[in-house]
């Protein structure tokens, strides 16, 4: 999905893609093993231009060892990793690309509240179709706040359309 973005703005050669297990999927939906992952040089053989010297912030190793967590720590697990993200960056804009969860558990503690339990994860998820966005912004009081997004929903077939507004509900 990143690289087909990239690609559709031009920025493919321009941009190198980090790879970040920490922001994988809520591990209680993997009870018995994880998937395997392509290695960096898998993905830049495929022709994806992937940072090889990108150091994730949480190892696949470290990512196994996490595997009896809650939807709680699911949740700070990817709090703590965007705000270390956003803190490495410094200035600009910032890019994350995972599953539908991703939404809503990189940006509600960001945005003052906190971690859904897991049938409201789950009821969330319902309405987050495939390929949504959403935008969160930095005001000058030091706020995160979620904007309209740059670009409008991607509908298709029997995806509905996403109003990323329902990730303000409590």
């Amino acid at each position: 999905t990143c690289h087909n973005l990239l690609v559709g703005l031009n920025l493919a050669s321009q941009i190198r893609i980090n790879i970040e297990p920490g922001l994988f999927e809520w591990l209680a939906w993997y009870p018995d093993t994880l998937p395997d992952w392509m290695s960096i040089e898998e993905f830049r053989t495929a022709g994806y231009n992937v940072n090889p010297d990108y150091k994730p912030l949480l190892s696949l190793e470290e990512l196994a060892e996490l595997r009896s967590e809650t939807c709680e720590q699911f949740y700070i697990r990817n709090q703590q990793l965007t705000e270390t993200i956003i803190s490495n960056t410094g200035v600009g804009n910032i890019l994350l690309v995972g599953h539908a969860a991703t939404l809503d558990t990189c940006s509600r503690q960001l945005l003052g509240a906190p971690p859904r339990t897991s049938q409201d994860m789950t009821k969330l998820l319902k309405n987050i179709p495939y390929c949504s966005l959403c935008t969160l912004e930095l005001d000058t009081n030091d706020r995160w706040n979620l904007i309209d997004t740059p670009a409008p929903p991607l509908t298709h077939s029997n995806n509905h359309r996403f109003d990323w507004k329902g990730l303000l509900t409590l």
